[in-house]
């Protein structure tokens, strides 16, 4: 127990004293995702004027680079080569979308966000948790049953060795 405390105790001031310093890294963000579900077709390039990929923008926070959770609205997105910035989209490029590149725009863009992103990071989490709680409790259940094997041995060897021991009837010493 103490040991699985000072490890929480350890990852929680690191984390703290990462925001206050800049030489440690940061193991957390917090902002917007963007999430390329389709390249544009070539045709796309005159339009815009740049190579531009369709997705989906989303808000998440992440801890050590590990997604943990997804906030705000999702929208779709026409996502800038490079990966950092996009632009949302109008009815004209909805409509241009759906006809010229045939790509599905009328789904829910949270159903479209990856899996990764949605569940993967929660998953690895949840197993980080298991294996740091769970593995500690584990062992502590082991030692405190070995323990009352050992206590009930020298019981057990008192009674035998009792039996080797000759009875005494109280009536025939008096």
């Amino acid at each position: 127990m103490k040991k699985n405390l000072l490890t929480t105790l350890l990852i929680a001031g690191f984390l703290l004293v990462s925001n206050l310093a800049s030489a440690v890294p940061v193991f957390y963000s917090n902002g917007t995702q963007f999430a390329k579900l389709s390249d544009l077709p070539e045709e796309a390039i005159e339009l815009y004027g740049e190579k531009l990929s369709f997705g989906v923008a989303f808000e998440q926070f992440s801890l050590m680079w590990i997604p943990v959770w997804n906030y705000g609205e999702v929208q779709y997105v026409l996502i800038a080569e490079d990966g950092n910035n996009a632009y949302l989209l109008d009815e004209e490029d909805f409509q241009y979308l759906k006809e010229e590149c045939g790509i599905d725009t009328d789904k829910n863009p949270a159903s479209r966000i990856p899996f990764w992103h949605k569940i993967g990071g929660k998953l690895i989490w949840v197993a980080l948790l298991v294996l740091l709680f769970g593995v500690g409790r584990g062992k502590k259940k082991d030692e405190n049953e070995e323990l009352a094997i050992d206590e009930d041995e020298p019981l057990a060897d008192e009674a035998e060795a009792g039996d080797d021991e000759p009875e005494v009837d109280n009536e025939e010493e008096a």
